[in-house]
């Protein structure tokens, strides 16, 4: 027997446990596509964490880039060939992870007792449950669909920011 309140509670705990992991993998992207680069006098700037009594300077990162040689024809008509740098972030397929719904469904039985819905999760029949009194032993079912909020745009506005530069370059 189980509060229903405390079985709740666990199944949101452990999306949200999952949920962060996918997170904190997404997170890997600035790993692999950005170096960190020391702070220049601007930079250096302390900026206040809110969370935090404490100054922090913040993480300064630079897209790792490929110089690539692109041709283009000049002018008079000739072939050019002129460097290019090209932010790889903008070369990958970004494939971000989410949980976009989560169910659980169960049968159990269940009662209120002491003015808290408690269940079981039992195959047995109701005479052989926990709940001794079978004129208060109700059959339930429960589906828990979790949805998340939606991604934030950052990535893919920080990705396109890097496409219109390398536009810009050709």
């Amino acid at each position: 027997m189980i509060s229903f309140k405390a079985f709740v509670q666990s199944i949101h705990a452990a999306v949200l446990e999952a949920n962060n992991t996918l997170m904190d993998k997404n997170q890997e992207i600035l790993k692999k596509y950005f170096i960190e680069v020391p702070h220049d006098a601007v930079a250096d700037q302390k900026v206040t964490d809110q969370s935090d009594s404490e100054q922090k300077k913040p993480l300064r990162l630079k897209p790792l880039t490929v110089l690539l040689e692109y041709p283009h024809i000049d002018s008079d008509g000739n072939l050019e060939l002129t460097d290019i740098s090209v932010p790889l972030i903008t070369l990958a397929p970004l494939n971000m992870s989410q949980i976009e719904k989560v169910t659980f469904t169960s049968e159990f039985e269940m009662q209120i007792n002491d003015g808290e819905l408690e269940i079981e999760f039992s195959n047995r029949k109701s005479s052989n449950s926990l709940f001794s009194k079978k004129n208060h032993i109700k059959k339930g079912k429960i589906e828990i669909v979790v949805t998340p909020q939606d991604t934030a745009e950052g990535v893919k506005i920080l990705v396109e920011a890097y496409e219109n530069a390398l536009k810009r370059q050709l």
